[in-house]
């Protein structure tokens, strides 16, 4: 299996510093889409929330501050070969999938 880390921490913490207002929803939507709208460029990126509140941003400010992209390149190298034999391409990516304080999903319950 080969096994490629796409560092996305940087682009999750672009969008949200960007104002919480439709104009942040549209350039999160270029941002997974991209150039081709047949395609989403960057699918992890379907699991953020892109009107997070400031609590996100603390969240990655952290993730960024202890260099988690890194952390996580290097756990994947680590890994990679104890699934060598098994086919496929996959890419890996961290992402801040958060509803804390709601405005994204709601919950019956």
């Amino acid at each position: 299996m080969n096994l490629t880390y796409v560092s996305l921490l940087q682009t999750q913490r672009r969008l949200q510093g960007l104002p919480r207002n439709y104009a942040r929803f549209r350039e999160y939507l270029r941002t997974m889409i991209g150039p081709d709208p047949t395609t989403l460029q960057l699918p992890p990126l379907n699991f953020m929330n892109p009107m997070g509140k400031d609590h996100v941003t603390v969240l990655l400010d952290a993730l960024l501050a202890l260099d988690a992209d890194r952390v996580a390149t290097e756990a994947l190298a680590e890994a990679a070969p104890y699934a060598a034999d098994v086919p496929g391409d996959f890419k890996i990516a961290l992402v801040i999938a958060d509803d804390l304080m709601g405005g994204w999903t709601k919950h019956v319950g």
